[in-house]
This record gives structure tokens, sequence and C-alpha cells, in this order.
């Protein structure tokens, strides 16, 4: 414990506890406010051709097959894990490493590894979570918006282990096109529903709730890229001190996790609206 800075301990130690109180806080909402289903499309689908030209050149005909059913469990789920699984990290940091010296060992090594492995699961759950709420569609598209974020982690992990300043560089650039290319995926999915929604009478698009976390997810995980930038372009300077960057990626870790959390356990207890509450 002496060889991890009192601020930092302090602070792992806090994340620590916010995220386990968020867990149960969730968990409770969740299980006492609502057992229904999601009042709104979270289905994937992939298209169906039906028909071609006569000359086989272009399709004809198409059609949409219903593949998967994201329940509200799952999202719920999710939601949980996440809490869980980064108070879990967070008490590790803070024993360093359970007493084995591991944590203390990446501070010194201007590095941790281990929240690059905790991102790859917690933040992914997010994503998947994001899309289902977002409007996609396409199940292809869903898993592979998962995917980029592993990908994205893994760059992430990568540009931090770097020794070289032009390594980093290069992982931050492709981190960022990583970044863009998940967001770019959910957020088009999400204005797409909106623009569908125009042509289904009496029907709205995503609730308003949704509308509300969309946008400020996508600035939580941007300001995760800002860290990142910072970081390497500070790395050669003077006074360079990783563990200054390690305290900015705890608070917002729980910053963005908490406003996701709690803005899901709001939605997700909502009852559906009037005029889909009696649709198929």
């Amino acid at each position: 414990m002496k060889s991890i800075p009192n601020t930092l301990s302090k602070l792992n130690l806090w994340a620590a506890i916010l995220h386990g109180v968020s867990f149960i806080a969730v968990m409770i909402v969740f299980l006492t406010l609502r057992k229904g289903k999601i009042n709104f499309p979270t289905s994937l689908w992939r298209l169906k051709v039906e028909d071609l030209t006569e000359n086989n050149q272009e399709f004809s005909d198409m059609s949409a097959k219903k593949e998967v059913q994201i329940p509200t469990d799952f999202l719920k789920a999710a939601v949980l894990l996440t809490f869980a699984l980064t108070c879990i990290a967070h008490i590790f940091y803070y024993t360093d490493g359970f007493g084995s010296g591991a944590y203390s060992h990446q501070l010194k090594s201007g590095k941790n590894d281990f929240r690059w492995l905790e991102y790859s699961v917690t933040a992914t759950l997010m994503i998947m979570v994001l899309s289902s709420i977002s409007g996609v569609k396409s199940t292809k598209v869903f898993f592979l918006l998962a995917l980029m974020n592993i990908i994205l982690q893994g760059i992430g992990n990568m540009a931090e282990n770097a020794s070289n300043t032009q390594t980093k560089i290069v992982g931050l650039f492709i981190g960022f096109l990583l970044l863009g290319g998940t967001w770019y995926g959910i957020l088009d999915s999400f204005y797409a529903a909106l623009d569908d929604a125009k042509d289904i009478p009496d029907r709205d698009g995503p609730p308003d709730w949704v509308r509300g976390i969309i946008i400020p997810m996508f600035v939580w995980w941007l300001s995760f890229g800002i860290v990142a930038l910072l970081q390497t372009i500070n790395y050669k300077k003077p006074g360079y001190d990783y563990r200054n960057y390690e305290k900015g990626y705890i608070i917002l870790s729980y910053l963005s996790k908490a406003f996701m959390g709690y803005y899901l356990a709001f939605g997700l207890t909502r009852p559906a609206p009037r005029n889909t509450t009696n649709s198929p």
C-alpha cells in the first residue's frame, strides 16, 4: 500500500465504494420498481433476399428476418455487471493487487494493463447496451460494434505500453478511428430510428430518455480519448507523471458508468407510453 501514492489509493477506495453502492442502488431499483418488458424495439435482424431480376444482376425484392431479441434482463444485467466488475477492479487496485504488488509495479512502469482488460469487458457491455437502445437493427452491426470496442481497448493498451512517441501517436490515431467508427454506427442507427418513426402513425421513435443519454455518452467516450491525447503529448516532457492520468481515467470511468447506469435505471423502469401499450 505504501508504494501507491496516498491520493491515488484513496481515489481507488472511493471508486470501489461508489461503484459498489451504485450496484446495490441500481439493483434495488430494478427489483422493486417494475418487472415488465422493454417499451421500445431491441430486436436484431438480417436482410433476406426474396427475389432477383431476370438477369440475376440485381435484387428485386428484399425483406428482413428477425434473428435475436435483446431482453430487458440482458440490459439490466449488463449495467449491474459493469458496476460490479469495476468495483472489484478498484478493490484490486486499492489493495495493490490483493497484496501481490501488481498494481504498484504497473504504476512504476507507467501503465495499467489491468485497466484496459477491465475496459475491454465493461466498456463493451456498455457499447452493447447503447447499441441496443439506440436502435441498431442489424445483428452483424451489433456484434461488430462490440468487437470494435474490444479492439479499441487493445490498441489503447498497446499505445500505453509503447516506449516511443511515434508508436503512441499511431496507436492514438487508430484508436480515434475506431472510436469514431463505433459511434458512427450507434448515432447513425439512432437518428435513422427517429427518421423511420416519422413514417409510422402514432409512433415517436426512441423514448425521450434514450435521446437524453446517447449524445452525452458519446462525449464521455470522447473524453477518454482526450486524456490519452494529453498523455501522449506530454509523454516526453519534463515532469511527466503517469499517475496523474491514472487519476483522470478513474474519475472518468466512474462518472461515465454512473451516468449510463443511473439513466438506464430510470429509463428501463418507465411504464410503456400509452400509444405503444397495446402494440404487439
